[in-house]
């Protein structure tokens, strides 16, 4: 058999511009990705009903737990050791491969077993939506391949497959009356052609020499990858096991109810995580050059998450029923206190988000997974007490008290140091002021319409930014050092 062998000429990057590309390349298709994603299961919910979605959504969660035995952190894997040496991408590629294999049949027969035993009458399509999201590891895993060799374009030409062919063909299927059932069915096909289309670039992009399996290597890996995979444990129990907690505990157009808001909350959390695509190499240099930089571009991060992040929670819980009307038409109304609900947690979120690219700046990565899983812990005693009390309204619920619980230890972890509860206090009063009078004007304009309430607070927030000056000259300085410090940043030897 043959091996493949990357030469460095795969990656194409130039020193002083690779680093930033990448960054832009992988930013944009996840944005992008998601907002289609989004699109698609808008248009599930408003066609298909809270019941589908529900059975969509908790056959998603179920499928989940046993995603974690798939991925078992191969991505971060390869991106690590590829990265290093990039003629390990092929060999990698294809022994990981049978692994997932072997992991992925594995689960599918214990997926089955659970389905039969519960009595499950929709049991095919459980099955179809299962055998999706175990594909879907499949093909995250060839984007962390590509992410290994510094070539993310190929990762925006797959993802750009799967995510166009998902949308075409889920509303071909949706407006065909095919169900359910045939929107699973097109976004199987979705996902086989982007993983056909993967396995064709891997090839193309390198050079052939003598290989032959080294079965050996197999338990090897998986012994590499475990405490990668830990970490996957926590966090999922720490963010994604309220759906197969709620859909064991209610009933399955509850599971609708909360899943539909859910989705809506997921998208907006993608702001910290590209924000945190330029903070995190600022903050890795600056720690190491200049502490008081370093304390100044935190504070400044910190108080811009909520600059953002408030107008959009206060806006959010003022207009969630009409929203959620426009949204999910009048079969989801209920949905709207869980959407409020949710929002809750949004602040928390972002500077959570921040805290973990602070820990990760400073050295301090083996505390997160301890951080994680107090987290997680707090999330499931939440979703145990408060689903029975509240049903999908408790589940919410459950997620914005974890990410209250989760921001305080990170605070007293390691925001404390550098900025005090007083300081702290300080950095957001102003953009709370102004959050507090964009509510006042929403709130009396709302009985005019939804959109005459969103156009009063587009123009009365930062209007109120501006005159009260919780926006400066200062932060616009602050802004300007930011990037002039990610432009200085070059590729390690790693990367190169």
């Amino acid at each position: 058999m043959e091996r493949t062998e990357t030469v460095e000429a795969v990656r194409g990057d130039s020193p002083d511009g690779g680093f930033v590309r990448n960054s832009i390349f992988l930013i944009s298709i996840e944005v992008f990705a998601k907002f289609l994603g989004l699109i698609l299961f808008l248009l599930m919910a408003r066609v298909l009903g809270a019941e589908d979605i529900g059975l969509y959504e908790s056959s998603l969660a179920l499928a989940g737990i046993f995603v974690l035995a798939v991925d078992f952190g191969f991505d971060r894997l390869v991106q690590r050791d590829v990265g290093r040496d990039m003629t390990l991408l092929y060999s990698r590629y294809r022994e990981i491969n049978v692994i997932k294999l072997l992991f992925s049949i594995v689960s599918l027969l214990v997926i089955w077993v659970i389905v039969l035993l519960q009595g499950e009458p929709q049991s095919p399509l459980v099955m179809m939506i299962a055998l999706f999201a175990l594909i879907m590891s499949f093909s995250t895993f060839n984007n962390a391949l590509f992410r290994g060799i510094g070539r993310p374009e190929y990762e925006v030409a797959v993802r750009l497959v799967f995510s166009l062919l998902n949308l075409g063909l889920g509303v071909l299927a949706l407006y065909s009356g095919w169900g359910l059932l045939g929107v699973v069915s097109m976004q199987l096909i979705s996902i086989g052609i982007s993983i056909a289309a993967a396995f064709l670039i891997i090839e193309g992009v390198s050079h052939k020499i003598g290989y032959s399996y080294r079965w050996n290597a197999l338990p090897r890996h998986v012994r590499h990858a475990a405490p990668f995979a830990a970490l996957l444990v926590v966090l999922f129990f720490g963010n994604q096991v309220n759906i197969v907690m709620l859909a064991a505990m209610a009933e399955r157009v509850d599971v609708g109810y909360f899943a539909a808001p859910r989705r809506l909350f997921d998208s907006l959390t993608l702001i910290p995580v590209a924000a945190v695509g330029s903070f995190l190499p600022v903050m890795s240099r600056l720690y190491c050059t200049s502490l008081g930089r370093f304390t100044r571009t935190l504070r400044f991060t910190l108080k811009y998450m909520f600059v953002i992040s408030a107008p959009l929670v206060v806006g959010t819980i003022l207009v969630a029923r009409p929203l959620t009307l426009f949204l999910f038409k009048e079969q989801f109304e209920p949905s709207a206190s869980a959407l409020q609900l949710l929002m809750l947690a949004l602040v928390f979120s972002f500077w959570n988000t921040t805290a973990t690219a602070l820990l990760i700046a400073r050295n301090r990565e083996s505390i997160l997974i301890w951080l994680f899983a107090a987290g997680a812990a707090v999330h499931i005693v939440g979703n145990l007490v408060l689903i029975p009390l509240f049903s999908f309204n408790g589940a919410a619920l459950a997620v914005a008290v974890t990410q209250a619980v989760q921001f305080l230890i990170f605070y007293f972890a390691t925001f404390r140091r550098y900025a005090s509860s007083r300081k702290f206090a300080w950095m957001i009063a102003g953009p709370a002021l102004c959050t507090a009078l964009m509510a006042v004007a929403v709130y009396f304009v709302l009985p005019l319409g939804m959109w005459p309430a969103i156009l009063v607070g587009v123009i009365i927030y930062p209007a109120a930014l501006l005159i009260t000056r919780s926006v400066d000259a200062g932060d616009l300085r602050s802004l300007k050092r930011i990037l002039r410090v990610r432009a200085e940043i070059r590729p390690t030897s790693a990367e190169k």
